[in-house]
């Protein structure tokens, strides 16, 4: 009879860990690449990323559409800090593909999820972003939105125009992240309209 009642007692504890061990942690292996430190979509990278390991939309968030978004496991990074690090392509039909650098704690809660690539073309104009992740806890992004197109003419821009702003990200101790811009060039004035 007590040889029954420790058995019990070791297969709850067992079962209680497994309840502790991150959904995340599980799949670490299937990332298609590990700690990458350079985020962007290489003409290489659009061609085969679906054939990354593919996810539910919703177990990274909960507004994509089942239907119309493809989420696949990019790259796991193992870090020193006490949190869950890992980057997912998420590919939208109405609105390109991106690279989200996400970061959780232990019980699969998101605290950040910041951009660090993309791609997606919108009538006459380019989106690109791009991403170093740097040794000091900082990731710098360059965004760019390019005018290539003449929609009146139905010609491409002999010299195309564009706005560009780098981004500097600081991940702070709590897993949140601050933003900071420290470059910006502007030339299509957008915003001015």
């Amino acid at each position: 009879m007590l040889l029954i009642f420790i058995s019990s007692c070791v297969n709850k504890i067992d079962s209680d860990k497994k309840k502790e061990i991150s959904k995340w942690i599980i799949l670490k292996d299937s990332f298609a690449r590990k700690n990458i430190n350079e985020f962007s979509f290489s003409k290489k990278l659009i061609s085969s990323y679906e054939n990354f390991h593919k996810i539910n939309p919703k177990l990274i968030d909960s507004s994509l559409s089942e239907k119309w978004s493809s989420v696949y496991l990019y790259s796991w990074h193992e870090t020193d800090s006490p949190f869950i690090e890992f980057t997912t392509i998420i590919h939208e039909e109405d609105r390109g593909i991106r690279m989200m650098y996400n970061i959780l704690n232990r019980k699969d809660s998101i605290i950040s999820s910041i951009r660090v690539a993309a791609t997606a073309m919108e009538a006459e104009y380019q989106f690109d972003s791009y991403s170093v992740l740097k040794e000091n806890g900082t990731i710098l992004t360059t965004s760019s939105i390019t005018k290539w197109f003449d929609l009146e003419k139905r010609e491409k821009l002999k010299k195309t125009l564009g706005d560009t702003i780098k981004t500097e990200i600081t991940f702070l101790p709590d897993g949140s992240t601050r933003e900071r811009i420290i470059e910006s060039k502007k030339e299509l004035h957008l915003d001015e309209n």
